[in-house]
């Protein structure tokens, strides 16, 4: 068995190799207790204590941070202990680095739990790449003053995948596949991310019919933003800052090897023949609303939705609603197609973006234009 298809496809790469991580640590004790004695803080972490461990942490302790960019409400693993929290925040492209993050879910962190130890760890494709982030915490206020209390002991530093791909290759058990294939996805990920995607070619045909896309949405869709998520095999627009994520966009073929070239996507005459994929889940800030919680849960237990005009939405991974067509047309065709694909969904969700209220009490806003620039 392998793992790869995991780090496949328009899911996050970061958030699998989080997913991989925090089972090896919850499941694989020779793996834990080498990997809390590779972070480099004093005292070192216990793994005599019992640890519970979790993904994409967005309990209420993160309800304080500010949503920044999407998905910034949850630390990526968080362990806990009777004694101590640790934080990882983990990074597998250059183009992830956010500034003063691991600062920020520090100092959430501290304001939670007064009275345990807490540890922030920047995970990163190399030694250093965390060096900055990790300073940021050392010279927070919350930080410095807690060194100088009671408790003395939180601290901050920088862990390297290739320290955990070190650990792995030493694992003395047998039936290693999972640790085995799961570092040659993230490996992978962290080589694919080395590598600015060109823009020449097929990749810069859908590139500029993505990009029109997105500012014909931005335009007519008022208290809406729109970010562009790309990958070697996807040219996709998200909602920013939304309490309901959507992704629409594009999936091809393309080559696994860098220049990673978008192949069989442009015909000789023109024609543009991919995949659009349009998808929508309840996120970190929506889960922060409990009336959209509530109302989001009868979505959930139908299991399918019909958007009007776009067709229906099947519920994935228990959280997602997807649909996926083929598409065989002309780049203006395709730009077309994508901004009625949004609209319409947008339309459909704009009841629950109104549920969505904030910590200051301000619902969110999401109006449709006519259609016009």
């Amino acid at each position: 068995m392998d793992l790869r298809h995991f780090f496949d496809g328009q899911q996050s790469r970061e958030n699998a190799a989080s997913a991989f991580l925090a089972t090896l640590l919850e499941y694989d004790d020779e793996f834990r207790r080498r990997f809390l004695a590779l972070a480099p803080v004093a005292p070192p972490l216990d793994d005599s204590l019992i640890w519970t461990i979790k993904v994409e942490d967005n309990e209420p302790w993160t309800t304080s941070l500010p949503d920044v960019e999407a998905g910034s409400g949850t630390i990526d693993i968080t362990l806990r202990s009777a004694s101590t929290v640790v934080l990882i925040e983990n990074k597998l492209a250059p183009s992830a680095k956010r500034h003063g993050q691991l600062r920020r879910y520090y100092e959430a962190a501290t304001g939670t739990w007064h009275d345990k130890r807490i540890v922030a760890l920047y995970l990163a494709p190399t030694a250093h790449f965390g060096d900055s982030e990790v300073k940021l915490v050392e010279m927070c206020d919350a930080f410095v003053a807690r060194r100088a209390g009671p408790a003395g002991a939180d601290d901050a530093g920088s862990v390297s995948w290739e320290d955990i791909h070190a650990i792995i290759k030493d694992l003395s058990n047998e039936g290693r596949w999972f640790a085995d294939t799961g570092m040659n996805a993230v490996q992978a990920a962290i080589d694919e991310a080395k590598y600015i995607l060109s823009t020449e070619g097929q990749r810069g045909v859908v590139r500029d019919i993505v990009q029109a896309a997105r500012e014909s949405l931005a335009a007519n869709a008022v208290g809406v933003r729109f970010g562009p998520w790309r990958g070697r095999l996807y040219d996709v627009i998200y909602t920013a800052k939304a309490p309901i994520t959507m992704f629409l966009g594009t999936h091809f073929a393309a080559e696994s090897v860098p220049p990673f070239s978008v192949v069989g996507v442009v015909a000789d005459d023109g024609r543009v023949r991919l995949t659009i994929s349009t998808t929508f889940a309840l996120s970190p800030k929506g889960r922060k609303s409990h009336a959209l919680v509530s109302e989001w849960a009868r979505l959930l237990k139908a299991g399918s939705v019909k958007v009007g005009g776009v067709g229906e939405f099947r519920l994935q991974d228990g959280k997602t609603f997807v649909l996926r067509e083929a598409f065989d047309g002309t780049a203006n065709e395709l730009v077309d197609l994508l901004v009625a694909r949004g609209t319409d969904v947008l339309a459909f969700l704009s009841p629950y973006f109104a549920l969505a209220v904030d910590a200051a009490g301000n619902t969110a806003r999401l109006q449709l234009g006519d259609g016009q620039p």
